[in-house]
């Protein structure tokens, strides 16, 4: 027998990493819109929501949408220039029954002046898309696979990554990735936003757009990209803002031993895949 040191928390067995990532912007959704980054960015309720039980099956810890309203950010609201559309990432918590057939926006703005825009929706088509267009005109999309998966009435953990200067991007459902494809030029000229961004629809130019039906809980917005393990523990963790460091456990195995286990979770939600390491 050997004992070795089982890490329970993915940075063990993937080594250790540091992220690029830095949280910019948290809406909790606790009973309110404040944000807990940075209260410049508190939101405002356009239309009625209600607040309902989150993802943590806590009352009143996530809001709900009901397809004509949205949470307006504030003009200085991120992703935006040097904050977020350069190189960023978002995640958050998701529950919706649909309707499908209609594009609906979890983030979004667009400036009047120089087209300048950003937006995360599912198309009509049930096709997750970021679309990214800077100042100059140069821009990129991200268009994902069909799956109806994302209104099928279950939480779901979403999260996007992006860098416009290459362009690359991925989208996360549950801490996998989607198969997807890139198009597009890169994008770097970023100006700044003259309306507020919208979280649960997106801001056409001042005009409220593309709304969600469902929903959402936890959502954050970061600088720089996301790696795929911190995906995978946010979509485990909806408190998790980066990887923690890890809490670790003795056991004895023979060497050569392959373990395998898989994060606990609530049964209630979708389990993320099991994770192997082979004692040493």
């Amino acid at each position: 027998m050997k004992k070795v040191i089982v890490a329970m928390m993915m940075l063990a067995v993937f080594g250790g990493l540091t992220s690029a990532a830095t949280l910019i912007s948290e809406y909790k959704f606790d009973g309110d819109v404040s944000n807990t980054v940075n209260a410049a960015l508190d939101g405002t309720i356009i239309g009625t929501t209600a607040y309902v039980e989150g993802y943590a099956l806590q009352p009143a810890t996530a809001i709900e949408f009901f397809g004509l309203a949205a949470v307006a950010t504030g003009t200085d609201g991120q992703p935006a220039v040097g904050a977020g559309l350069e190189s960023g990432s978002i995640s958050f918590w998701m529950k919706s029954s649909g309707p499908g057939g209609q594009d609906t926006a979890f983030i979004g703005n667009f400036n009047l002046a120089d087209s300048m825009g950003f937006y995360l929706t599912v198309t009509a088509s049930d096709q997750w898309r970021i679309f990214c267009r800077d100042s100059g005109g140069a821009n990129w999309q991200i268009v994902c696979n069909a799956s109806t998966a994302w209104r099928d009435g279950n939480w779901h953990h979403i999260a996007a990554t992006w860098d416009s200067s290459a362009p690359t991007a991925a989208i996360y459902v549950d801490g996998a990735e989607l198969t997807s494809v890139v198009s597009g030029a890169a994008a770097t000229n970023f100006a700044v936003w003259q309306y507020s961004n919208g979280i649960g629809a997106f801001n056409n130019r001042n005009t409220v757009a593309a709304h969600y039906t469902g929903v959402l809980d936890e959502f954050k917005i970061y600088t720089g990209e996301l790696t795929p393990v911190e995906v995978a523990d946010l979509a485990v963790s909806p408190t998790a803002a980066t990887l923690q460091t890890p809490v670790d456990g003795e056991i004895d195995v023979i060497a050569g031993t392959n373990l395998t286990w898989q994060t606990a979770r609530d049964p209630n939600f979708p389990t993320l895949p099991n994770h192997n390491i082979s004692a040493q």
